[in-house]
């Protein structure tokens, strides 16, 4: 967290970024939604909620290359992927997307796509009940 706010204090977005720290649930969307780009500079996580918000709401995001982060985003297509131990391009992916606005809502309309194909629960519920069934021999529906 630390190497991430040097890195933007240093950098020409250094304006226009706020590091807002853990937030309780309800918050999350209210700022997700004001952001033009929203970061996830983890080290290590899971599945990555707060990136699949942001892809959910339209909001291109700028992670890093880890388990999870990797399964929300292609790089290029619905935000951009750093490598953990290189933060230095973050900046430039970050305000490539703030100069950039339609790019940024181009991305950010593809990872909205993405996550309702991809983390639809219908879907997710229906791939479940399929696999179960094939374990178990029994018939589809």
């Amino acid at each position: 967290f630390d190497a991430c706010r040097s890195a933007i204090a240093a950098s020409r977005i250094n304006d226009r970024a706020v590091f807002t720290g853990y937030l309780e649930p309800p918050k999350v969307n209210s700022w997700l939604l004001a952001a033009d780009v929203v970061v996830s500079p983890s080290a290590r996580e899971g599945l990555p909620r707060a990136v699949i918000e942001a892809n959910a709401l339209g909001r291109p995001v700028v992670a890093t290359a880890i388990a999870g982060s990797v399964d929300v985003i292609t790089h290029g297509v619905n935000g951009y992927l750093v490598h953990p131990e290189s933060l230095s391009g973050m900046d430039a992916f970050i305000g490539d997307l703030l100069d950039n606005p339609e790019l940024a809502d181009s991305m950010g309309t593809a990872g909205r796509h993405h996550v309702r194909r991809q983390f639809d629960i219908s879907a997710n519920v229906d791939a479940i009940e399929r696999l179960y069934r094939r374990i178990l021999g029994w018939p589809s529906n």
